[in-house]
């Protein structure tokens, strides 16, 4: 079995240096059992063909077919790049403070950042280090020697050159690692030169103290338990310094030259504050950084709902957290979940139907039975005008069957589905049905067997909809009738607070379509919408945006305005359920 597709899109040369390049490589040496991966530098000014010899480059993000993930490593992505990497794949997006941060599928923040930006993963414990760094053994620093200099892979403002002439003026002959991008003159300097490569741990690990700036160098330095004095090309860097734990100089142009030569001098004879340091930041990163968040990607690899009901690849995202991404789609404005970790059975515990419906609902759902039954008579009724006659129907996520035993009441030929093993037993035990204890994507059945099949609050629980709507196409009769009920993301609800409608969003429920969207939905499948029914009309919710205090205290509104909103909600489809009826062509 080939392995999923992965391009790495990244930045380098210039003001981009070499670190992102070289935290996509680990991440790419790390995951090399689980996917393969192409790599591309998106924006930059340099090529690094001595850095990345022995991978999978392309000069083009379109030039690799079906590639199943992005992981995008630039900083600062455009909106423009980010829309070209989502009509690719989904897109994880590291360290991202551009419109990566409203568009990525997901977001990991390991670095510090100076405003805080809702991630899905935040914390060091993402920092991606070179997984060569865990061949070498950190030493004691009293058995450290010796000052190390190194910027970066290109250091295009030459803070290799400022800091050295100063150690220079100070007596001090640093080992001055040389970046492969690094292009300016090196002859005034006097200390040893090395070319960066994969001795640089090793060399980073025997100093007693490195100078260099805010990235990645630093975390090596970090794990390696060498201290660290930091001297930063911006104002900016140096702000993100500050949020660790080295010892910080400030940046270019902060202080004259003779101060921050002064500083360097006395910053490097205190060697109690850099033991201290050392020992402090050496727990900040574990090295395991690329491992986690090539975990991320294999969770993104495989979660099953990536797009929106039509695919149009044109998203911005409403929440994150650890387990989920809430997306909506710029097109269509339907919403979907891109699920990181899966959840588990979420109905297969009997207290769903016991304390925690009654937490909900007020009442157990064995107690609610009249209700369900009453919603149940409206549902067949209008299931039987549609078909003209009574036969064969399966009730998918039949619960304890109460409306299976009420079709079958009034002459139906009735089956379930349920995954709870507890309201399948129920309903066999004491109903006398036939439920079977099973996902309905799972179970064997017999194509054209039912006149009518039904999903009622059921179809947005199932991450592959598309799979299940193809086989009740398949084992539906012509003509025969598919019922749904559904959340409806046009209700009022989500159109007055979208941002309470996402933060109660369930987490169970995979895509939020509304009547529009769901009848073009299944056209595409084959089947023609006969009746829609505008459910779940609150009309306290609609009048409490505009008198939110006398609503909020009475819960009710006049009757007779209520009468009138119900009329103009079924009109405007403004409830915040709604049932839908089509038929197999």
């Amino acid at each position: 079995m080939s392995l999923p597709k992965v391009l790495f899109c990244t930045a380098a040369g210039n003001r981009y240096g070499m670190g992102h390049i070289r935290r996509c490589l680990s991440l790419i040496d790390a995951g090399k059992s689980w996917f393969d991966s192409y790599l591309c530098v998106f924006k930059g000014t340099e090529s690094c063909p001595e850095i990345w010899q022995g991978y999978n480059v392309v000069p083009c993000v379109e030039d690799i077919p079906d590639v199943d993930l992005v992981v995008a490593d630039m900083r600062d992505s455009k909106r423009h790049e980010m829309r070209r990497l989502e009509r690719i794949a989904p897109v994880v997006a590291i360290d991202d403070a551009g419109a990566a941060k409203d568009l990525a599928s997901v977001c990991i923040y390991a670095l510090p950042q100076l405003k805080t930006i809702p991630g899905n993963y935040t914390g060091p414990s993402f920092i991606i280090l070179s997984t060569r760094i865990k061949d070498v053994t950190p030493i004691p620093f009293t058995e450290k020697r010796g000052v190390t200099v190194s910027f970066g892979g290109s250091d295009s403002e030459n803070l290799t050159g400022y800091i050295t002439l100063l150690l220079n003026d100070l007596g001090i002959y640093p080992t001055i690692i040389k970046g492969p991008l690094y292009r300016h003159n090196t002859d005034r300097l006097k200390g040893q030169i090395v070319e960066g490569g994969d001795d640089i741990f090793n060399l980073l690990n025997r100093s007693q103290v490195l100078i260099t700036s805010f990235g990645i160098t630093m975390y090596e330095a970090f794990y390696l338990g060498t201290p660290v004095i930091l001297f930063n090309r911006t104002k900016y860097h140096y702000d993100l310094a500050r949020k660790t734990g080295a010892v910080s100089i400030g940046f270019k142009g902060l202080k004259t030259h003779d101060k921050i030569k002064d500083e360097l001098e006395r910053t490097i004879g205190e060697k109690s504050l850099l033991s201290e340091s050392a020992e402090r930041n050496s727990s900040v990163v574990d090295g395991m950084g690329a491992s986690r968040v090539v975990t991320i990607i294999r969770q993104a690899l495989n979660a099953e709902r990536k797009d929106c009901l039509f695919g149009h690849k044109s998203y911005r995202v409403m929440r994150r957290s650890e387990e989920y991404t809430i997306i909506r789609c710029r097109r269509c404005k339907d919403i979907f979940l891109y699920e990181l970790k899966d959840k588990g059975p979420v109905y297969h515990d009997p207290d769903y139907f016991l304390d925690e419906y009654e937490r909900k609902y007020g009442r157990s759902y064995i107690d609610d039975r009249e209700n369900i039954v009453r919603l149940g008579e409206s549902r067949i009724k209008i299931a039987e005008e549609i078909k003209g006659e009574k036969g064969h129907l399966l009730d998918v996520g039949c619960a304890l069957g109460f409306f299976l035993d009420l079709a079958r009441n009034r002459g139906w030929e009735v089956k379930g589905i349920e995954v709870s093993e507890y309201a399948a037993g129920w309903a066999q035990e004491h109903l006398a049905l036939e439920v079977t204890n099973a996902n309905f994507i799972d179970v064997e059945i017999e194509p054209v067997s039912f006149d009518a099949v039904c999903f009622f609050f059921v179809a947005e629980h199932f991450k592959n909809i598309e799979e299940v709507v193809e086989k009740a196409y398949v084992i539906l009769k012509k003509g025969g009738v598919l019922c749904m009920a559904l959340p409806n993301r046009g209700g009022i609800s989500f159109r007055i607070n979208r941002q309470l409608y996402i933060d109660q969003h369930p987490r169970d429920h995979y895509f939020d379509t509304n009547v529009r969207n769901l009848k073009k939905f299944l056209e595409n499948y084959g089947f023609k919408s006969e009746r829609v029914k505008i459910t779940g009309i609150h009309p306290e919710r609609f009048f409490s945006r505009f008198s939110p205090g006398k609503i909020e205290k009475n819960k009710t509104v006049p009757l007779w305005v209520g009468k009138m909103y119900e009329s103009f909600a079924r009109i405007a489809s403004l409830g915040d359920t709604f049932e839908y009826y089509a038929v197999k062509e």
